[in-house]
């Protein structure tokens, strides 16, 4: 009789644990079926800080004209308050290719600038908030490169005119 009391106990464990699994992996297979659609429901946005948003569209504004026009002046970036000098602008597209001025649209730029920092403080690869007296602040990626006399930092620009994107 107790032999029969266990097989029986043991039986209703099994049944207790299939049942729990069969549960558990109906709650895995409808789980990201459930998330997104409570994610649409709420409609869960993430704003844009206003400073970042008009920081990235400042940064969309800016020509090469801007940039060449500052040349040899200082560039603070804010989140290291170092201060980088703008040594060189170079126009890309300022070729005398003139199979690559036939396809140039007005509103097309390439350009590349160089900044100087100082030796002692080198910034990785990254995005940083600038701001410039006369163009505001706005948002660059920058390259650090280290040579004899310092380190320097490389933006590259390439905007390609909606006219000659490709569909």
């Amino acid at each position: 009789m107790n032999s029969n009391a266990s097989v029986k106990q043991a039986a209703q464990s099994r049944r207790r644990f299939l049942s729990n699994c069969s549960r558990a992996s109906l709650a895995i297979a409808l789980a990201p079926m459930l998330l997104s659609e409570a994610q649409a429901r709420t409609r869960i946005t993430t704003a844009r800080p206003m400073w970042l948003a008009a920081a990235q569209h400042a940064a969309t504004q800016l020509s090469y004209a801007h940039f060449a026009s500052q040349v040899n002046t200082s560039f603070y970036v804010q989140q290291y308050s170092l201060n980088l000098t703008l040594v060189a602008a170079v126009d890309l597209l300022d070729t005398t290719n003139a199979a690559l001025l036939a396809n140039r649209a007005d509103k097309d730029e390439m350009f590349s600038l160089t900044f100087v920092g100082p030796a002692n403080a080198v910034l990785p690869t990254g995005t940083y908030s600038f701001q410039q007296r006369r163009m505001g602040s706005f948002q660059m990626f920058i390259v650090p490169t280290l040579t004899p006399g310092g380190v320097t930092y490389e933006a590259s620009f390439n905007r390609i005119s909606q006219a000659n994107q490709l569909v």
